[in-house]
């Protein structure tokens, strides 16, 4: 079993990160007067992160457990499965 390239772990991490992004940013959009930045974001920021972090460590285990058939990723491969795979887990985690 080959070493799965750094490179590869890195867009998938990159993937995550836009994952983690996209509801953080959606949360700063305007919102109705009375809230303020911080009472407002940070509670709904907290579990993106968490989660975020989450996927970044199970990613290691993941491609670990992936081996030789990462090998071959192109980047954009790396970037989605990140993504899909952090996405997969916010979702799962509203279930709860």
């Amino acid at each position: 079993m080959g070493i799965v390239p750094l490179q590869t772990y890195f867009w998938c991490v990159l993937g995550i990160a836009i994952s983690v992004l996209l509801p953080i940013l959606t949360a700063l959009l305007p919102k109705p007067l009375g809230r303020t930045l911080a009472a407002g974001i940070m509670p709904e920021v907290r579990p993106y992160l968490v989660t975020g972090l989450s996927a970044i460590v199970s990613a290691i285990v993941v491609m670990a457990a992936a081996g030789d058939a990462l090998q071959n990723w192109t980047h954009a491969q790396a970037l989605l499965a990140g993504y899909s795979w952090d996405s997969t887990l916010q979702k799962l985690r509203r279930l709860q």
